[in-house]
């Protein structure tokens, strides 16, 4: 039995009901609303993403410069003579390492 599809394949009218045209697009309006807000979305989004893509190697970056500094203030500590002095310095270099390593 061979099988014939001559003729057989028409083109529907439920094809060409949903054709990308809003229904009532010249009387309602609802349709802009939810354009508007789809894109404020989506701008929101791509700025949210971008803003926190590179925030980890802003982080690494902003402790390495601070460790960079805390060892300048290290290497600062021969100058001074007074031992009181120096007890300062090292108190004040060592509650920074704390704040940093949080």
């Amino acid at each position: 039995m061979v099988l014939s599809f001559e003729n057989e394949f028409r083109l529907s009218t439920v094809a060409l009901r949903f054709n990308g045209i809003h229904p009532d697009s010249h009387r309602d309006k609802r349709w802009f609303i939810q354009f508007i807000f789809f894109n404020s979305f989506a701008i929101y989004a791509t700025i949210v993403y971008v803003g926190f893509d590179p925030l980890i190697s802003i982080f690494v970056l902003q402790i390495c410069g601070q460790l960079d500094i805390l060892s300048y203030q290290l290497l600062a500590l021969n100058e001074v003579t007074e031992q009181n002095e120096i007890i300062k310095k090292l108190k004040t270099i060592n509650i920074k390492l704390q704040d940093l390593y949080r």
